[in-house]
């Protein structure tokens, strides 16, 4: 057994996240301030060479990330939030021949103060990211790869996972129904799923390789539903979607000025599927009766896009 690294990052950060910023200050004032974070960000690994095809690897890892600009100008100190903490725990398996590979990880990433939005206006009158005590994400991942011919590979991906908020309260503007406002209606949730965090991705390429220089790739990509706020609401929730592109791959011969010239052209979205991957959601309550307002962002049908590169 010998102590490694897997990822390649270093085993120790250590940094200062500062920022200098015109923020509120407890009275209201907009003035210059300034915040500083000292991090340390640990991480370490091992490895273990089971056989010549096999190993088995372990890794923990720590990372701190302070609010972002928004977080420190739209509140005060009194309400300014606090940095994010990850603790990131990863095992994993890794076996391969001369024809095929497999890699096998769980993870477990723990969150302490992570930051999401809530809907609650803080006492500058924004509607901030706040600190929920406890989240995580943990999950399985599998790759997969092989060469069935010399004409033929396929690689693919699987992960499933869970993304929990352990307990939040969301805040919701109240009317009523003429629109006089009553205040903020606090909801409280429990193990709810993270937003933007859908439990199933998955991955397909298949390459046919034509000749030493020309070869297709057909990609696929498969996304789970996902939800557009931390409540789980089926109301306020993304489709799940699956989308394919084809690709052409060129790679000339070495040439006098470079070494070679490679070209590809893509066609994605083959089958001109209607999806979105991204939105956002608004509500509040009128009259006794919650609305609900959601804005999605649809990608592209079918489209191309062609790509030369020069290696010298």
């Amino acid at each position: 057994m010998e102590d490694t690294n897997p990822s390649g990052s270093e085993p120790l950060n250590v940094n200062t996240a500062a920022s200098a910023f015109l923020g509120f200050n407890n009275l209201g004032e907009n003035v210059q301030q300034e915040v500083n974070y000292p991090f340390i960000n640990p991480k370490a690994g091992v490895q273990y060479e089971l056989n010549s095809k096999s190993s088995l690897y372990g890794t923990f890892s720590r990372a701190n990330r302070e609010p972002v600009r928004d977080d420190f100008t739209q509140s005060t100190p009194e309400t300014r939030p606090k940095p994010e903490v990850l603790n990131d725990i990863e095992l994993g398996w890794n076996w391969q021949n001369s024809v095929q590979r497999i890699q096998l990880a769980a993870y477990s990433m723990i969150y302490k103060n992570q930051l999401i939005l809530t809907g609650k206006i803080n006492d500058v009158g924004a509607y901030t990211r706040t600190n929920v005590a406890e989240s995580y994400r943990a999950g399985v991942e599998v790759e997969y790869s092989r060469n069935f011919t010399s004409w033929l590979q396929w690689s693919a991906t699987l992960a499933l996972s869970q993304n929990k908020v352990r307990e939040f309260t969301e805040y919701l503007d109240e009317y009523d129904a003429n629109w006089n406002y009553l205040g903020q209606k606090e909801n409280q949730y429990k193990n709810s799923d993270l937003a933007f965090s859908p439990n199933v991705v998955a991955s397909s390429m298949l390459r046919f390789v034509l000749s030493r220089s020309v070869s297709i790739d057909w990609m696929s990509k498969y996304v789970g539903f996902q939800y557009l706020d931390n409540t789980q609401s089926a109301e306020r929730r993304l489709d799940d979607f699956w989308v394919n592109d084809l690709r052409l791959n060129i790679a000339s011969k070495k040439l006098t000025a470079t070494k070679e010239i490679r070209a590809s052209v893509l066609a994605a979205n083959i089958f001109n599927t209607k999806y979105e991957p991204n939105g956002y959601s608004y509500g509040f309550i009128l009259g006794g009766e919650r609305l609900d307002f959601n804005y999605l962002f649809p990608q592209a049908g079918t489209n191309f896009l062609a790509q030369i590169t020069f290696v010298f």
